[in-house]
């Protein structure tokens, strides 16, 4: 037979642990270099979106056929400060593939980083179609890559005044050997 019309949905890791460099180049780079050869591959039926992990709720999401709309709106997905939420943004994802289309796909690009899916549940998806694949590209190195995150920052000093010192007290975690 000939083409079905594709409808894809990318859940794009936008978290702070997407920072990392390695031969000089940021994995959020390689992520967004990901997305942009999935749309290119489009045909003509095809839509897409791109869901962003850190403050997806801050849509509304649609599915576009233009290449070149998809592409300006990846761009204007940046690094964002927070955790991940893989739970919403696979959410939004099956929500938008709601609407009819020959095929379906969810694609999550990530460095699979542990902070964000520790608390992720199927259950928070609300719906979850297995009919619908879920394929997951890892961004990285196969080697582990450092995955660590600030976790609390305290004031130790009673008070703050122009040119008085500050006291902080950070608690760094690292979830690698």
């Amino acid at each position: 037979g000939g083409h079905a019309p594709t409808a894809l949905a990318i859940v794009l890791d936008n978290s702070l642990s997407m920072k990392w460099s390695q031969a000089g180049e940021e994995g959020f780079d390689r992520a967004k270099e990901a997305t942009r050869r999935l749309f290119s591959s489009f045909r003509e039926g095809d839509r897409g979106a791109v869901i962003p992990t850190t403050r997806p709720g801050s849509g509304p999401w649609r599915l576009k056929a233009e290449r070149e709309v998809l592409i300006r709106d990846l761009e204007s997905i940046k690094i964002a400060g927070g955790t991940a939420d893989f739970s919403l943004a696979l959410k939004q994802a099956y929500a938008l593939l709601r609407e009819p289309a020959g095929q379906k796909e969810i694609w999550l690009i990530t460095d699979m980083g542990l902070t964000g899916w520790d608390g992720f549940s199927l259950s928070q998806l609300e719906q979850y179609d297995p009919l619908i694949p879920l394929k997951i590209l890892k961004v990285g190195e196969p080697s582990r890559l450092p995955n660590a995150t600030l976790k609390e920052i305290k004031f130790e000093s009673q008070g703050v005044g122009v040119g008085m010192p500050i006291h902080l007290q950070a608690q760094l975690v690292n979830f690698t050997d």
